[in-house]
């Protein structure tokens, strides 16, 4: 299994907006524009957390501005999409899934920009720029489903539909169509052995 190492990074969404096109890139054209919006978002700082409601006087104590995956912290874009341990264990899966272990990046937003500029054979770059598409709007969505519909999470059933999101994008785009649900969901590690 290959190892990927990070390098600390200075990485400002401000700064660095125009060279990532996370929403706009040729190869994810495919994708809803409601994940790559709410993507966008996410990377820009822009999505409302509990935090950011606490800030702005919405939420009035610091108790209401926990993550509601883990009640431990403050619910940043940061923690809530990256370093929430549950989150951060399904990124750690889906990197697993892909075949790689990682020295992750420092923040969230450099974690996608590592994700935008990694090397992938260009083959398999439609699965590859998918999987953070997918891993946002699910947590997003999952996060949502637990504060508004009270609902539990299963991190397992999270992660699955991560990878269904993925080959269903995938393989409804021309582009994806050499490949199957089955394929990307369960032999993804075969395919990118295979060349």
């Amino acid at each position: 299994m290959p190892i990927c190492w990070f390098p600390p990074s200075e990485f400002s969404p401000n700064a660095h907006s125009s060279k990532l096109s996370l929403p706009s890139s040729p190869s994810t054209e495919f994708l809803p524009k409601i994940d790559k919006t709410g993507s966008w978002l996410a990377y820009l700082g822009r999505i409302k957390t509990a935090e950011f409601l606490l800030r702005i006087g919405i939420i009035q104590s610091d108790l209401d501005a926990l993550c509601k995956f883990c009640n431990e912290s403050p619910e940043s874009i940061d923690h809530l999409l990256y370093f929430c341990q549950p989150v951060w264990d399904t990124w750690t899966n889906i990197l697993s899934w892909w075949g790689m272990q990682w020295a992750p990046p420092a923040t969230f937003a450099s974690l996608l920009h590592w994700w935008k500029t990694g090397i992938v054979k260009p083959k398999h770059k439609i699965i590859w720029e998918s999987i953070p598409f997918a891993v946002i709007w699910t947590v997003w969505n999952t996060r949502n489903k637990l504060v508004f519909e009270n609902k539990t999470v299963d991190w397992m059933e999270t992660t699955d539909l991560i990878k269904a999101r993925v080959a269903f994008w995938v393989t409804s785009n021309k582009d994806g169509s050499v490949y199957t649900m089955d394929d990307i969901m369960f032999r993804l590690h075969s395919i990118m052995k295979s060349g």
